[in-house]
């Protein structure tokens, strides 16, 4: 199964020109001092200067709850790295470099075959979780500088088809689970 979602993270960034990266550092040797041990966000879409996607593809792994676990401690990690840059000795990361350190706009997402979603009602946890990021960015004082919002979004279940001759395609196409009119 890790060799899949490599996989899908690898085929996720070809898919368009935009700018991503897979298997982005969070913590590495931070929690533990062993070499293999390593927090990595699986995937990372640059959608503007300093708006990022951190999404956490799945695919047969796992469920949306503990999806949605693993990239909020992403979000976490970067709010405490906010939070505590100078008594990290951390250098504050140039403005306009396209790093996601200088992000103000983060979105977090579980990003799964609409399938995967099937048997659970993730509609309650996807509005507490996204009304409890703005809450906990307010308490922060981080008012209007920094967003940060939560979704579960799927991609079609049928996401790899064969092309006309060799090959295959791929719809990685994301959307909403819920629409916010649901």
């Amino acid at each position: 199964m890790v060799a899949n979602l490599f996989r899908l993270t690898r085929d996720l960034n070809k898919q368009s020109s935009a700018a991503r990266g897979n298997q982005v550092p969070v913590a590495l040797g931070v929690i533990d001092s062993k070499p293999d041990t390593h927090m990595n966000i699986d995937l990372v879409n640059q959608r503007a200067a300093v708006a990022f996607d951190l999404i956490e593809p799945k695919v047969r792994s796992d469920t949306p709850l503990y999806a949605g676990i693993e990239i909020l401690i992403y979000g976490a990690a970067f709010l405490f790295w906010r939070l505590h840059l100078h008594d990290l000795g951390g250098v504050e990361p140039v403005a306009n470099s396209n790093s996601l350190l200088t992000a103000n706009d983060l979105r977090l997402a579980v990003l799964a075959p609409a399938s995967y979603y099937k048997p659970f009602n993730v509609k309650w946890l996807e509005e507490a979780v996204d009304t409890g990021l703005r809450n906990v960015l307010q308490a922060r004082g981080f008012g209007g500088t920094l967003k940060m919002n939560f979704r579960f979004e799927s991609f079609v279940d049928e996401f790899v088809r064969p092309a006309e001759g060799n090959g295959f395609l791929f719809d990685f196409s994301r959307g909403q689970v819920y629409k916010p009119w649901e």
